[in-house]
């Protein structure tokens, strides 16, 4: 028996010497996981098993529960409990867990972890970012929330979270406060005179009144009567093949065309292929329109 090619592969099941004695094998595993308890037969028969391209191994209770958290999350007392083994894909923001929990946990993105979490979230692997940060006083946003110019008033001290992106709106000179946002910021120019402190890896500026996402698409084309009809600026990510086509101006694009992020292949013509290169970010492939 062979495991391959894995996030997880869970060995509780297997917990008899007989039953561990079938596994030649394991291969490019992020976690494997081991019963917590076996006896001296099993525990030889685990031993002899060959194993290649595993990230880290853990050993846990047959209750502890396997929790998969895809998009982003926020980890509390109301969805953990007890000993739990976690994958993140995506953002996650974990809370003071229950006293006697305990996370394991693997990464695969971005997680803000409280403080007080030091001794209850073990991290198994990490590919992307973990964070460390004080959650206590901290107000949380919805995802993907608007922030107004009330919101940003009064205590210079609040902080606004979210593991989701953040846009604000357009803010006097004497708004105040810290927005932190794992999915990123975008912020309209007034920002800049204000006296808000923005945290976040991707934080973007825009001075139009409105903001379209178009995100998690396999395919989108994109004309020059498409950005006409655009009513504010676009952000463009998450999408498998953009094409743009040939009838588009250099200008129309540098006014309607804010970002351009997580693209698999972007397919451009050759009068804003240089523009299209310039603001795309995380791009695998960009090729000229024949």
């Amino acid at each position: 028996m062979i495991f391959k090619g894995m996030a997880i592969c869970d060995l509780r099941g297997y917990n008899t010497a007989e039953s561990a004695g079938k596994i030649k094998k394991i291969e490019g595993v992020a976690v494997v996981i081991f019963p917590k308890t076996s006896d001296e037969a099993t525990k030889k028969a685990f031993a002899a098993i060959k194993m290649r391209g595993v990230a880290s191994t853990v050993y846990a209770a047959a209750d502890a529960k396997i929790k998969v958290f895809n998009g982003d999350v926020t980890l509390s007392s109301s969805n953990i409990s007890g000993d739990n083994i976690g994958v993140v894909n995506g953002t996650a923001c974990i809370l003071p867990l229950p006293e006697g929990s305990h996370l394991s946990l693997i990464v695969n993105g971005t997680v803000y972890i409280d403080k007080s979490n030091k001794q209850s979230v073990e991290l198994l692997s990490v590919n992307g970012e973990v964070k460390n940060t004080d959650l206590k006083d901290v107000i949380f946003l919805p995802n993907n929330v608007k922030v107004t110019n009330e919101m940003l008033y009064g205590d210079s001290s609040k902080k606004l979270f979210s593991v989701g992106k953040v846009i604000i709106d357009k803010v006097s000179t004497d708004a105040k406060g810290c927005v932190e946002a794992a999915g990123g910021v975008y912020a309209h120019e007034s920002v800049r005179q204000s006296k808000i402190q923005l945290i976040s890896n991707n934080i973007v500026y825009y001075s139009s009144d409105n903001i379209i996402f178009k995100k998690n698409m396999e395919k989108l084309y994109v004309s020059q009567a498409f950005l006409q009809a655009v009513d504010g600026v676009l952000v463009l990510k998450n999408i498998e093949k953009l094409v743009f086509e040939k009838d588009i101006e250099p200008e129309l694009f540098k006014e309607k065309i804010l970002e351009i992020r997580n693209i698999e292949t972007i397919i451009a013509p050759a009068k804003i292929f240089d523009l299209v290169q310039l603001i795309s970010k995380n791009t695998e492939k960009i090729k000229r329109k024949r």
